[in-house]
């Protein structure tokens, strides 16, 4: 089994209203990563993902390219030591 890794990503640009919430868990579950995806106030998206490194850094390159309708400028990358541990992938509110 490989080691499980946290990390948490915020994505800015054109990244709400053009579906990249249902993006980001549907690569998120391509990639057997657990945790939770959401809109930030700021009208950037924070992703924070538990899988294996690969995994993550797999769903990190997908973030950055991001769904068709959206422009992603830049991904803050935050890699956590102490993983929380979901269930699942979700998308919050």
């Amino acid at each position: 089994m490989a080691i499980q890794r946290a990390a948490q990503i915020v994505v800015q640009g054109r990244v709400q209203g053009v579906g990249f919430r249902h993006f980001a868990k549907q690569r998120a579950e391509l990639h057997q990563i657990r945790g939770f995806v959401r809109n930030l106030l700021d009208g950037r998206v924070e992703v924070v993902g538990v899988g294996s490194r690969p995994a993550i850094k797999a769903l990190i390159e997908d973030l950055q390219r991001g769904p068709p309708a959206s422009e992603v400028q830049k991904c803050q990358i935050q890699w956590r030591t102490e993983p929380n541990f979901f269930q699942n992938f979700s998308i919050r509110l």
